[in-house]
């Protein structure tokens, strides 16, 4: 099954939530913390904490420099599960509001597609709501500064607290949608056309913003959307369709734009999985945050906010994967630091 060819890494409380609940749909899992007490609320086979790990308190740097200290031990843990595996894709998940998620994540996302460059590696991240703390909301723009520059990285989701008031259920839903994002190639056949392996991977390896959403067979959202609100720019790179009766891919194409190329199939289970892949990163809901942080402190200049989140210099939409060359983990460290 092709979610046999998936590793979820989850770093911190957050995201451990949601590992958890994909290693419940069959997904296989590993969770990593700096925190004992947060790991062993997690019911799940494989885990990881730290070395010289208390938590982290929201101190992001505190989560970076446990990180580097313990690399080649959380390396040795991940090798362990891939000796027996055939794992095309990992996933890295972490909140971007919190201290060991937000501050490791991004740089352990890097170094782990530096050195399985094999491999794919996907990141679903988690913006905090504008309810929440100060520090939830500055974390949120570091993370997300440090994440938009890496490069190779496949796809990534970004999860919106500000889209339910119950951070479970945004969890449940994402994991709903992916799962059924994930059936395609296995449940879903049709002589009208078919999404195979490989254009599946070709989804999950295109870098920039994935969205999924999932429709009743009259076009009605199941699930309220959890994901972050699309730029609606007319960009988008792939279009991946499992339709319930007629085909959407007309309609969905004058409403997000004209792929580069579209991806589609019929299903027998009355549902439209709609895939959106290749889009602009969320910079509108992102400059809210900024936005936000400078309306509650001065430790973010409105200067150095807009040379960030400019659409046209940093989420281009010509914007490609470099050519791969393995770097040294030291380098990768020094530019987190």
């Amino acid at each position: 099954m092709f979610k046999d060819s998936i590793l979820n890494i989850s770093f911190g409380q957050g995201a451990g939530n949601i590992g958890q609940l994909m290693e419940q749909q069959g997904i296989l899992n590993l969770a990593i913390n700096t925190s004992k007490q947060d790991l062993d609320t997690l019911n799940v086979k494989h885990k990881y904490l730290i070395k010289n790990g208390q938590g982290c308190g929201k101190d992001r740097s505190k989560s970076k420099k446990l990180v580097i200290n313990d690399f080649e031990n959380i390396l040795s843990v991940i090798n362990n599960i891939l000796d027996s595996t055939t794992i095309k894709h990992i996933f890295v998940g972490f909140t971007m509001g919190g201290g060991s998620g937000s501050g490791g994540g991004p740089m352990l996302a890097k170094l782990i597609a530096n050195e399985y460059s094999n491999i794919n590696v996907c990141v679903y991240t988690v913006i905090p709501s504008k309810s929440e703390p100060f520090k939830a909301q500055y974390n949120a723009c570091e993370c997300y500064r440090e994440l938009i520059k890496i490069e190779n990285l496949g796809s990534m989701f970004f999860l919106d607290n500000n889209k339910h008031e119950n951070k479970f259920i945004i969890n449940r839903y994402f994991v709903d949608d992916l799962m059924e994002f994930l059936k395609i190639p296995d449940e879903d056949k049709s002589s009208k056309g078919n999404i195979d392996i490989e254009e599946m991977n070709t989804i999950l390896s295109c870098n920039l913003m994935i969205n999924i959403s999932v429709t009743d067979e009259n076009n009605h959202q199941i699930n309220p959307s959890i994901l972050v609100d699309i730029e609606r720019d007319g960009f988008v790179k792939y279009i991946a369709l499992s339709n319930a009766k007629q085909n959407l891919l007309k309609d969905i194409q004058a409403s997000v734009g004209y792929p580069l190329d579209a991806f589609y199939t019929f299903n027998n289970r009355k549902i439209n999985v709609i895939v959106l892949a290749g889009l602009s990163l969320p910079s509108s809901s992102m400059n809210e945050i900024f936005d936000l942080v400078n309306q509650r402190s001065t430790m973010i200049t409105r200067e150095s906010t807009t040379k960030e989140l400019k659409l046209n210099d940093i989420f281009s939409s010509n914007k490609k994967k470099k050519e791969e060359i393995k770097r040294s983990r030291k380098d990768i460290f020094t530019e987190f630091i």
